[in-house]
C-alpha cells in the first residue's frame, strides 16, 4: 500500500498532508499487533515507513517534527509497555540486577540452557554449531540477497516497483539487525524473528511473499505481468 500511494504522489518532496496520510496507512495494522500485544512485531513497520519516506523525498523540517514528537510520546510509550517488556529493557541496561534470573541468557543451546533457541535465538545456535564461517556464511547470503533486492529496486520498470522492492527488502535488513544485535548484547532482547532460518510458519511464509514480490519486480522489467 505504500508502494502504490509514493507511486502516486506528485512532487519532489512530502508535505505534512502526504506525511499524515502515509502514516495512517500503516496505523491500522501497528495498532492491532500493539493490542495483541506484540510490540516488537509492531516495531518492524516503522523503519519500513522511514525507508519509503526516505526515498518519497520529505523536507528537513518535517523530519525534525517527526523526531520531535518520537521523543515527547518515548515518556508515554514507557507507561504502556507491560512489566515484562519493561525488565527486558531495565535488564538491558543493568544485567547485574537480576544475574541468575532475568538477566540469564544461557551460553549452551544443547544443554537447554538458551531459551528458545529454535525461534528468538537461533541465531546463537548457528553460531554455537557451525562456528564463525558458518555465521560468515549465514551473514553473506542475507548480503547478497540484499544486493539483489537493491538491483531490483534499481531496475525496476517503474516507481512502483522501486519503492515495494525498498520496502521489502528494509523489512529484511531490520529483522536480521534486530536479531542478530539482540543475541550480541548490543539490543535488548525482544520477538522478533531472523528471517528464513527462525522456526514458525507464519514467518517463513511472510519472508518467502516478500521475496516473491520483490523477484516480481525484476520480472515486470521485462515486460512480463
Amino acid at each position: 500500500m505504500l508502494a502504490r500511494y509514493f507511486d502516486r504522489q506528485e512532487g519532489a518532496y512530502l508535505n505534512g498532508r502526504s506525511f499524515l496520510k502515509a502514516m495512517g496507512i500503516v496505523a491500522l495494522p501497528v495498532s492491532l499487533i500493539i493490542v495483541q500485544p506484540d510490540f516488537g512485531t509492531a516495531a518492524t513497520f516503522f523503519p519500513l515507513v522511514a525507508v519509503a519516506m526516505f526515498f518519497g523525498g520529505i523536507r528537513w523540517k518535517v523530519w525534525a517534527a517527526a523526531a520531535l514528537a518520537l521523543v515527547i510520546a518515548l515518556p508515554i510509550g514507557w507507561t504502556l509497555l507491560k512489566p515484562y517488556q519493561k525488565d527486558r529493557v531495565i535488564t538491558f541496561l543493568n544485567p547485574d540486577r537480576d544475574p541468575l534470573g532475568k538477566g540469564y541468557q544461557g551460553t549452551q543451546a544443547k544443554l537447554e540452557y538458551l531459551p528458545a533457541r529454535h525461534t528468538d535465538f537461533i541465531f546463537a545456535v548457528l553460531g554455537e554449531e557451525w562456528g564463525f564461517i558458518g555465521v560468515m556464511i549465514v551473514l553473506g547470503l542475507y548480503l547478497f540477497l540484499i544486493i539483489q533486492a537493491l538491483n531490483f529496486a534499481k531496475n525496476a520498470r517503474d516507481r512502483g516497483g522501486t519503492f515495494l522492492a525498498i520496502c521489502l527488502i528494509s523489512f529484511f535488513i531490520f529483522h536480521i539487525l534486530i536479531n542478530v544485535s539482540m543475541q550480541i548484547g548490543i539490543l535488548p532482547t525482544t520477538g522478533i524473528s531472523l528471517p528464513l532460518i527462525s522456526y514458525g510458519g507464519s514467518s517463513t511464509m511472510m519472508f518467502l511473499i516478500a521475496i516473491g514480490l520483490m523477484a516480481n519486480v525484476d520480472m515486470r522489467r521485462f515486460g512480463h505481468v
